[in-house]
């Protein structure tokens, strides 16, 4: 019988621009209740070993976040990519020539986390607006993008004239591209974010997370679940269960306190398809919906989203 594993994969340590070592670092998550940790420091690979924590206690997924600069003849300044891959077996190499395009920089990173069998995600495109639809429908191979990252300037909810990350998603997946959403903190200072003598972009840890469902809690067995979509993504609520069937598909969710949720089921073209409250829901499946996927949302402003059901 399958389990939920909760993760986070997007995270830092002093090991690249974190305030905590890794030991402190996956010391909290492991106080948190987290089970596995992929700990995405630039351009390096922080390794079980270096946390003083067993697998058994908590488990770290070899990880590293690609950052690269593309110098963009078009741009007044160089434009930043950043790529995570999870479960690498060796760290990003790089080019020495430049990178003119950002989605030459983000395909040759996604290239290496696919070469090792690793799961690749397109971290924070609303971040400095450094991209957005386009670029991310033109590439292959990737399996998934951040939906929400934790950061206070990730432009997570866009604007009137940008769109945000669930639109972009929704964007893609009506134009057939196939892709997952993650949520993580993207954390860089276990401190108090109040502290004045931190730096103003400043976020607390376990904003964002996800919720793998995997048959054991080893390095092969969650990178294989994320690449199969076997996971969904919260900013604070938690499912106990996904439920399909070949006629509906629906969730039943962990209650708190005296909270109350409502989920929405959403198909192309980001329509909603019905919006059903209480803690069990279910939709019917029609056929034309092209694709399902569920948000829920609570009276709080915490939000979970689960992967596409594709239906063609």
């Amino acid at each position: 019988m399958e389990k939920w594993f909760k993760g986070n994969i997007h995270c830092h340590t002093t090991n690249s621009d974190g305030s905590a070592t890794p030991k402190d670092l996956v010391g909290y998550y492991k106080k948190a209740g987290y089970d596995f940790v992929g700990i995405t420091d630039h351009n390096h690979i922080t390794y079980q070993e270096e946390t003083g924590f067993s697998a058994q206690e908590i488990l770290v997924v070899p990880s590293s976040e690609y950052t690269r600069t593309a110098k963009l003849p078009e741009a007044k300044v160089p434009t930043q990519t950043h790529v995570n891959g999870i479960g690498l077996s060796q760290n990003f190499k790089f080019k020495k020539r430049t990178m003119t395009t950002v989605e030459e920089s983000l395909q040759f990173a996604v290239n290496q986390v696919d070469e090792q069998d690793g799961f690749s995600v397109l971290n924070h495109p609303n971040w400095m607006w450094s991209y957005g639809m386009e670029e991310i429908l033109a590439i292959k191979n990737v399996d998934a993008f951040e939906i929400f990252n934790g950061s206070w300037d990730a432009n997570n909810e866009g604007t009137p004239n940008r769109p945000s990350m669930e639109q972009i998603w929704d964007e893609l997946l009506s134009q057939g591209k196939r892709i997952w959403a993650v949520a993580a903190d993207d954390c860089h200072f276990l401190h108090d974010p109040s502290d004045p003598s931190l730096p103003v972009n400043t976020h607390p840890p376990s904003s964002g997370w996800i919720h793998v469902e995997g048959e054991s809690l080893t390095k092969e067995s969650i990178v294989q679940a994320l690449k199969e979509g076997r996971f969904y993504a919260s900013t604070g609520i938690e499912l106990h269960s996904i439920n399909l069937s070949p006629d509906s598909i629906g969730l039943t969710i962990k209650p708190a306190s005296k909270i109350e949720y409502f989920t929405t089921y959403i198909g192309e073209n980001g329509k909603t398809l019905a919006v059903e409250e209480g803690l069990n829901s279910s939709y019917d499946i029609k056929g034309n919906e092209g694709y399902i996927r569920m948000r829920v949302n609570c009276s709080g402003l915490e939000r979970a989203w689960t992967q596409p059901l594709f239906l063609d």
